[in-house]
């Protein structure tokens, strides 16, 4: 191969990594939430959920943040390490708590 499409290959790999990463994560939820919504909302509601998920991810950032300063990690202290990915970790697995709220009719499971 040449050099020039190696460049072009690494580049097409990193964007459609980008876009499965970012998007294929949302999928089901916006499939989901799409068969939930009222008909004619559809573009309204993902404006809305791609705000959220904006805000979401910035409120993250910031919360880890103040999480890795609370604790006191840094480049050269890892002492609280442990404890911090654990807090990380609760906070992933939060959202299973309310799984219970989706509807059984709409995710196809029966009874």
């Amino acid at each position: 191969m040449a050099e020039d499409q190696t460049s072009y290959l690494h580049i097409y790999a990193i964007v459609f990594l980008t876009l499965l990463f970012s998007f294929g994560r949302m999928m089901p939820f916006l499939i989901l939430s799409g068969q939930l919504c009222p008909p004619g909302i559809e573009g309204t509601l993902f404006a809305l959920f791609m705000s959220i998920n904006n805000l979401s991810s910035t409120l993250g950032s910031f919360l880890g943040a103040a999480l890795t300063s609370a604790l006191n990690i840094s480049s050269v202290q890892f002492d609280n390490l442990a404890l911090g990915l654990t807090v990380q970790l609760m906070g992933t697995l939060l959202p299973i708590g309310f799984l219970f709220l989706i509807p059984r009719d709409v995710t196809g499971l029966t009874s």
